[in-house]
Order: C-alpha cells, then structure tokens, then sequence
C-alpha cells in the first residue's frame, strides 16, 4: 500500500515537473493567453475587453495584430515594453493607459489603431520607435513624457484628428515625417532643447497656424512645412545657418517671416505658392535679402528692426507654457512677450479659455462696463469672477496684481463647481495682503496654484506676468479636473 501511495506520489511530481517546463499557457479564463517567459506571444481570444495577466513583462511582436474585436485592454501592472507592431491594425480599440512600469514602446506597435481615440503615456517612458502611433486617425491628443529625448520617424504620421501635442523640455530631436499629415494640429511649440527637426516634419499640417521654433536649432530641413496652408508667421531663430528647398512651400496664408542674419544658404522655392502678400523681415544685404529679389515672382523685403521678435517664456517657464498652449488654455493673441505684466483684460482671456475648454460650455451671459467692450470681460464678470472698479467702469489695461490674480482664480475655481478649504495665508508679508484678498491668497497657496515670491514673501501688490497668469491657469486646470 505505502509503495502504490509513493509511486502515484512520484507520478505527480513529474506531471508538476514537466509542466513547469512547458510555456506557461494560463488555464480557464487566462488560456487565451500564450505567455513565455514573462513575454505574452501571442493572444487568441475574442473578447472584448482583455486584461492581460500581471505576470506579463513584455508585449511580444505582432502578440495582439489584426484583432478586431478587441475593444479595450487593461495592461499588466509589471509590463517594462511593448514590442513591434503589438497592436497593429486594432482597429475597435478606443483607448488604452500604458502603465508607469513601460519603458519602451516597439516601432508600429499601435500603427492603423483607426479607433484609438485616447493613450495615456507611461510618465517612465524613455523610448517610442518609429511608426508606433501612425495612422491612428482618432488620436485627439498626446502629452510626451519627460524622458523621450526623441520623436522619431513617422510616429504621428497620419493622425488625422491629433490637435493637441504636448512636448517636454529633454526632447532633442523631431525626426522626418514625425507629424506629417496631421490635420488638425492648429499649434506647436517645439521646446528649446530640440537641436535638430527632419525633412517633412510637419508635411501637410494644414491647420497650422503658429509655430514658436526651437532656438537651438541650425538648419530647417527641407520640406518641413510644405503645405501648412493656415501657417500666418514664423520666426527664424537666431544660429539657424541654411533653409532648405520647399521648407514653406505652398504654404497659402504666410504673409511675415523673420529672417536672422545668421542664415548663409537658403534653397531653391523656400517660399514658392505662398500668399502674394508674404513679407520677408531680415538684415539688409543679407542672403535673405537677396533672395528675395531673385524669387520669382519676387518677395517685398524689409529690413529687420521694422518687426520685433516675439519674446520666448523664460527658462523656467517654457515647458508649462508649452503645455497649456497645447490644451488650448492660451488664446493666440497671448502667445508671446510672455515676462510683460499681464492686463486685467487678458487675464479675462486666460479664464474664459480655461473654464469653456474644461466645461465644454460656452458662457452665454454678459455683463457690460463703460470702459470696455471686450467679450472675456463681460463673460467673466457674469460669472462673479471680476467686478468693476467703480463708476461702471472695468480699467481692462491696469496691470494685474499678484492678489488681484488670487482672487479671480479662486473665484473661477467656485464657478467652476471646485471647492477650496479656507486657510489664512502664512506668507510673511501676509499684512500687506488686501483684506479682500486674503482668503483667496490662502487658497491659492494651500493648493500650490501660486506660490511666493522667496524668502517665504508673497508680493500682494507687485505685477502679475503673462507667464505666470499661464502657469497658475494651468495648474487650476490641472486643479479642477
């Protein structure tokens, strides 16, 4: 009896044995799942939703292609990478959140997701290959992580609906065809940490219509934004040397260029099929100026002075204001000389954008001032976030103080259905705070919406700059969500 009990004991350790040898294929609900190694090879279910198990490391090449089906996924919270082509051609996947556990995403891994409509980013990100998001025409908006210092070749490409991209300062360069064909990209503000922006990078954006440049670049490759037909200005950044052939080709809707004189070699039709208006800012006797005679039909030249550069955020600043533009918090006309001080009006402007872009709402009332006429104001006023100064009258070009913007965010923050706890300020210089003003300097400094000025002072009555109104209006954005 003890031996036939041994040998059916022995028998069951070797079936154990030689299982554990086998790739592992997960039973019942999991056996859909061919995993080896921690590598998932490849999915063969026909579910709707898919969760991949958590024992899963990596996403192998092709492991989930061509699935039709598949109309969301929950990834495994231990997954490092996903391989070449993963999900290539799911076209019923909607949305997906990559986890803060990857680190790599293959070339074409999501490439033909038609439906992808929505990815979140591991914030650990450090590689996406080329082609990895191409053709993914419902992708509305991307936020690329700090630590991809590079947008290869034709990751975008295609992205028909894509209006929103977010790019981090550490990103060194945009390779060819990045972004071409994106439809729907209206801005772009390509930080300063980008030295070089391949042929083609932004072919065919035919909503473009600003663009701030990278000044650590020194050339613009050829064909970068051909056929960007909204495109109205661009400003050459100092230490650019060369422009290559057809970069703003066909670009219908350019009517001002600035020129620095660094530019030495500018290559043939830079500007062909542009407006018959186009104007070229530049130093006289420069290349540039004489380029502009040869072009047929020829372009007006006037010498640089005539049209001031746009002043660029400040170091500290740029990505954050980069981010806010990118989410349409920043209307157009304050997209520069960003360390000015900020007016009561174009604060307005920043809150206004903030609440109809969060809301989805457009604000129908209006309240109506002797001074002023400007629709933000009296969108605002409405809502209780600003009052007049008396008499009936707004003064929309006072400069805006560092209180005066504590108060009109925490009062746009109530209107926007958010509430704050109440707190006293701990500022030293909180005596000097207008007594009006002190709850809501309270607010905004225990959510860290506004901070001091250093040495623990908050500077109630100093001036309040476009850079900082941007920043403190997204972080309320962020706030609020």
């Amino acid at each position: 009896m003890k031996k036939l009990i041994s040998r059916k004991l022995a028998l069951a350790l070797a079936l154990a044995l030689c299982l554990a040898l086998l790739p592992v294929t997960a039973l019942g609900a999991d056996s859909d799942f061919v995993i080896e190694n921690g590598v998932l090879v490849k999915y063969t279910g026909k579910d709707a939703d898919v969760v991949v198990p958590d024992s899963v490391t990596s996403i192998g090449e092709l492991a989930f292609a061509s699935n039709l089906g598949m109309n969301s996924i929950t990834l495994s919270k231990n997954l490092k990478t996903i391989g070449d082509g993963a999900f290539m051609s799911c076209i019923s996947l909607s949305s997906i959140v990559i986890p803060d556990s990857v680190t790599s995403i293959g070339d074409s891994a999501f490439f033909l997701c038609s439906s992808l409509k929505s990815v979140s980013l591991s914030s650990n990100l450090i590689n996406i290959d080329g082609a990895a998001f191409a053709g993914c025409e419902s992708l509305k908006s991307i936020a690329i992580p700090s630590g991809v210092t590079r947008i290869e070749n034709n990751t975008f490409k295609d992205c028909y609906s894509l209006d929103s991209v977010v790019l981090p300062y550490g990103v060194k360069s945009i390779d060819f065809s990045a972004f071409e064909s994106c439809y729907s990209l209206a801005n772009i503000v390509i930080p300063d940490s980008v030295t070089s922006i391949g042929m083609g990078a932004f072919f065919c954006c035919y909503s473009l219509k600003t663009v701030t440049l990278s000044t650590s670049i020194t050339s613009i490759e050829s064909h970068t934004f051909v056929g960007c037909i909204m495109l109205e200005s661009i400003v050459v950044p100092e230490g650019v040397t060369s422009i290559g052939s057809y970069a703003f080709f066909h670009c219908l809707g350019l009517t001002s260029v600035t020129v620095p004189g660094s530019v030495r070699t500018i290559q043939v039709d830079v500007f062909g099929e542009c407006s018959d208006n186009l104007t070229i800012y530049g130093p006289a006797n420069s290349s540039i100026e004489l380029y502009t005679k040869i072009a047929n039909p020829p372009i007006n030249f006037i010498a640089i002075g005539t049209q001031p550069t746009p002043e660029r955020p400040s170091s500290w600043a740029a990505e954050l204001v980069s981010t806010a533009t990118a989410l349409g918090l920043v209307p157009e006309n304050l997209q520069g000389k960003y360390t000015q001080a900020s007016t009561r009006a174009e604060f307005c402007a920043l809150a206004v954008a903030l609440y109809e872009t969060t809301t989805g709402t457009v604000i129908e009332g209006r309240q109506t001032f002797n001074d002023t006429r400007d629709v933000n104001v009296e969108k605002m006023a409405a809502l209780g976030v600003v009052n007049g100064t008396g008499d009936g009258n707004f003064d929309p070009d006072a400069k805006l103080t560092r209180e005066q913007a504590a108060t009109m965010l925490s009062r746009l923050a109530e209107a926007m259905g958010k509430q704050m706890v109440i707190v006293p300020p701990s500022f030293s210089d909180a005596a000097a705070i207008s007594t009006w003003a002190g709850t809501a300097v309270g607010q905004m400094q225990a959510t860290g919406i506004m901070t001091g000025m250093g040495d623990n002072t908050f500077a109630p009555k100093s001036e309040y700059t476009r850079e900082q109104s941007i920043i403190t209006i997204l972080r309320l954005y962020d706030f609020v969500q």
